[in-house]
């Protein structure tokens, strides 16, 4: 969904999610602040928990125009020809988007415990649990 195209765009969204009980979002425009409240509103109409998805392979720049870091595009990252840099690029993407996601998405839960998506390990590793 496209959190700044108004009423109209999320009336959209949520009867999609009621006539054919979809199970994910693929997020691409709006602010951070619009998304999460969105994700929360669509949230509550799924039958099922929702997978919260981001096309953002540049960053959360990409699409939440007011977050804080913007990096650069792949072409510049083909020129810079160090695999360490580049790794280490994907690596902090990665991480962000993990705990942007994981801050929009629901909390899991199974029969013995609580997960929280955004749940790290020291190397900023999604845990297993």
């Amino acid at each position: 969904p496209i959190s700044n195209l108004g009423e109209w765009n999320v009336a959209k969204v949520e009867n999609l999610i009621k006539k054919y009980q979809v199970g994910g979002l693929c997020c691409f425009q709006g602010t951070p602040e619009k998304q999460a409240e969105l994700t929360n509103r669509y949230q509550r109409l799924a039958s099922v928990p929702l997978l919260v998805t981001m096309d953002a392979e540049w960053g959360l720049n990409m699409r939440l125009k007011e977050t804080v870091t913007a990096y650069p595009k792949q072409m510049m990252l083909g020129a810079i020809q160090d695999n360490g840099l580049i790794y280490k690029f994907g690596a902090q993407v990665g991480k962000e988007l993990i705990r942007a996601l994981a801050e929009l998405g629901p909390q899991c839960r199974d029969t013995s415990r609580t997960h929280r998506a955004s749940s790290l390990d020291r190397r900023g590793v999604p845990a297993r649990t």
